[in-house]
């Protein structure tokens, strides 16, 4: 078995990977173990929630780890996690592996507070915080959503607005890893009132309902405060819509060599003085934002196909 272990909700990240291992034939689960607020809940659908306080929590833990092969952590544990892991490797001979997500921190919070850990594997999400972990290897995330696909996609109705989708996020107060700040924040309050744009702010939503959402749109507003990009991005291209970040071309480089290709997926760049200026040029030439949005859903069938990224996981276990 493939035990991924969780203790935040990071979008889902983890209970998608395991969803989509399952897809592959592989026996995987998602524990979540940390105590979220019900609405934080929405963000891992196809984790199972555990209560290592109750004794039903404890038992669906420990009957999961003794079966486990590859013992895969999500950027951190509770220590009382950490002291039941280490008894089973040493029982069992396990893989161990972390990949660190995005952390609220910058420096590599397991060799620093854990330093007992033996990680046979160290991964970091490729989209920027690799700059830091640079002798982690680089992974991209997996986008499962099967029940997304049968949904239409409408193609820009001429003489229509522009459709933009924003899905606001925290402030993390991380260099790489901020998605918003005063000045992004005050611009997306003047595009609110821009008449040729019809700008959908989502935020409290459940991740399957706001990704059918994000059929309906034409354009998908990832962070531009940074260098790097960040899930969104992938549902943006995955849907079909036109994806604006300001991925720098390490980013790229880095999403590249994770994803095994040279081909650098079709973002649109724009930092927070330049995103009006291109959504005004996008609205303006529509057989531009149509073959651009055909791209993004192209490159993502062709390199981030769920079934792709569980093959590179497997590679990675394997080596």
């Amino acid at each position: 078995m493939i035990l991924h272990l969780t203790n935040s909700a990071i979008s889902g990240a983890a209970a998608m990977l395991a969803e989509a291992q399952r897809a592959a034939g592989h026996e995987a689960a998602c524990l979540q173990l940390g105590a979220l607020k019900p609405e934080m809940m929405l963000f891992s659908p196809g984790a199972v929630p555990v209560n290592l306080a109750r004794p039903a929590g404890r038992e669906i833990f420990t009957a999961m780890l003794a079966r486990a092969k590859v013992v895969h952590v999500h950027n951190w544990l509770p220590r009382q996690i950490e002291n039941l892991v280490l008894e089973h490797l040493a029982a069992t001979g396990a893989q161990l592996v972390w990949q660190l997500h995005q952390g609220q921190r910058e420096h590599p919070v397991y060799l620093a507070d854990a330093p007992e850990l033996k990680f046979d594997k160290k991964l970091v999400v490729a989209h920027g915080f690799a700059r830091t972990y640079d002798d982690f290897i680089v992974v991209p995330n997996c986008l499962y959503r099967p029940s997304i696909p049968s949904l239409p996609h409408d193609a820009a109705s001429e003489g229509g607005s522009l459709r933009v989708l924003y899905s606001p996020s925290s402030r993390t107060g991380t260099r790489w890893g901020a998605k918003r700040d005063e000045a992004f924040d005050k611009l997306i309050g003047f595009m609110e009132r821009a008449p040729f744009l019809a700008l959908t702010l989502a935020e409290g939503i459940n991740p399957i309902e706001l990704l059918a959402l994000r059929t309906r749109h034409d354009v998908t507003i990832d962070e531009v405060v940074t260098g790097g990009f960040h899930l969104v991005s992938y549902e943006g291209l995955f849907t079909g819509n036109v994806v604006i970040n300001n991925a720098d071309i390490l980013s790229t480089d880095i999403f590249c060599s994770a994803l095994q290709t040279a081909e650098p997926p079709p973002f649109l760049q724009a930092g927070s003085d330049t995103l009006f200026d291109l959504l005004y040029e996008l609205d303006h030439d529509r057989v531009r934002l149509e073959r651009q949005k055909a791209a993004g859903r192209a490159y993502f069938e062709k390199y981030m196909n769920w079934r792709r990224i569980v093959s590179i996981y497997d590679d990675i276990y394997a080596a």
